[in-house]
């Protein structure tokens, strides 16, 4: 009895410490990452976030991924403060590498929790980052954030049970906050992968969400706005964006760009994942040579054959349409080769067509610009990333690429 009195004791404190009202960031938006930069500002923020728990996680790129992110299943989530991303996590369905916390968990442990023949659609939220600004009590972001988890997960997925790994400081408040309970016992585990943390493999049915929710709106009356703000609001606030229409067992392919500059370039995450892995997971990408250069690490497979330098110059890229119509719109190099380019446009330029002619102006320094002429022969599937090749350009522009410094070739693809 007295173990009763102590736990709805908790529990009341815990309600009772929960700020309902907590104001939104300025200019907020949320939705799914959608260009290797909205990709890269996410494993950022995650590993500035491992630094700043002193979780031993350390990487050259300072960036943190994990290699689910390479399957077309897994999606990223981002929320913005204007054009800031302050806030992520990463939803993880079924893949060929399994749920992160699968590595923590034994075999009856996921035979039990995580059988989607007993239990349904099952997915994990992982790589949770909140920039420092944006944590409780400074802003509401942590409570919009799962508004948007909660509905992308149980309505557009058709998740029936989430799991995540939570530090044991955390467990009882979000047991209490919205219903997870512990896979077995509340005795952290250390998770390898993520640098040894001290973690806590915690569950909950999209049913039990929903119940706890609501019970806490009507344990404690000043909570019920959190209801509407998890269960409601998103379905009909333009600042949550979700995909206009979503199969939840079609998922769209990750680009050859993304996963080159993501887990080749920026990390060496393919290179460390077995190849019967790597293998399972080019599976499920169309067959061509560009992804299977990227997943086999072989750049004889590349239809890329001159030396590439990543350069991130701005540029205006002028579209030639039939008749006499220009239309220009701006965005960066993001790498270059004298025989083609791969560009990225500004979030605000609506998408190039699928193939064209265009002009590419760029600075080549302080005082000179030069234009290339060439053809759209690639649109990746977040209409932001293109690849060019180059039909014409100056003896000024190859002179440029030729002479790019020693410094540039330690970021040179070789294809």
């Amino acid at each position: 009895m007295l173990k009763f009195l102590l736990n709805q004791h908790r529990e009341i404190e815990i309600l009772r410490s929960i700020e309902p009202d907590l104001p939104r960031p300025a200019a907020f938006s949320i939705g799914l990452a959608k260009s290797t930069e909205d990709y890269v500002a996410a494993a950022r923020l995650l590993y500035e976030s491992y630094q700043r728990r002193n979780i031993p996680f350390k990487h050259e790129s300072k960036l943190r991924v994990i290699p689910q992110i390479m399957t077309p299943s897994t999606v990223v989530v981002v929320a913005r403060s204007g054009a800031q991303i302050i806030c992520t996590a990463t939803i993880v369905c079924a893949n060929p590498f399994d749920l992160p916390l699968a590595e923590i968990l034994t075999t009856a442990e996921r035979a039990l929790h995580l059988n989607e023949a007993n239990h349904g659609r099952i997915c994990e939220i992982a790589s949770l980052a909140i920039d420092q600004k944006f944590l409780t009590p400074a802003s509401g972001v942590f409570h919009l954030l799962v508004g948007y988890l909660h509905e992308y997960c149980a309505n557009h997925l058709g998740c029936k049970k989430v799991i995540i790994g939570a530090s044991p400081a955390v467990i009882d408040y979000y047991r209490v906050m919205f219903g997870f309970t512990p896979i077995h016992g509340s005795e952290p585990r250390a998770f390898p992968s993520a640098g040894g943390d001290p973690t806590v493999p915690l569950s909950v049915t999209i049913e039990n969400f929903r119940a706890q929710i609501i019970a806490n709106g009507k344990t404690m009356a000043r909570l019920k706005p959190l209801e509407k703000l998890f269960l409601e609001q998103p379905k009909n606030d333009g600042s949550y964006e979700f995909p206009e229409v979503e199969d939840p067992e079609s998922f769209a392919p990750k680009s050859v760009t993304l996963l080159e500059e993501l887990f080749l370039k920026q990390t060496d995450t393919m290179k460390t994942i077995d190849p019967t892995k790597r293998g399972r997971v080019e599976a499920l990408y169309p067959a061509g040579d560009d992804y299977k250069w990227v997943f086999q690490l072989d750049p004889r497979l590349s239809r890329r054959r001159v030396r590439r330098f990543t350069v991130h110059l701005p540029t205006t890229i002028a579209v030639r349409s039939l008749g006499a119509n220009t239309t220009i719109h701006t965005g960066k190099i993001i790498d270059i080769s004298e025989n083609g380019a791969h560009i990225q446009l500004d979030t605000s330029q609506s998408a190039l067509p699928s193939s064209g002619d265009v002009t590419l102006t760029i600075s080549i320094s302080e005082t000179t610009e030069t234009s290339v002429h060439g053809e759209v022969i690639r649109r990746d599937p977040d209409m932001r990333s293109y690849g060019i090749q180059i039909t014409d350009c100056s003896s000024s522009f190859l002179e440029f690429v030729r002479n790019l410094s020693d410094e540039s070739l330690s970021h040179v693809k070789v294809a």
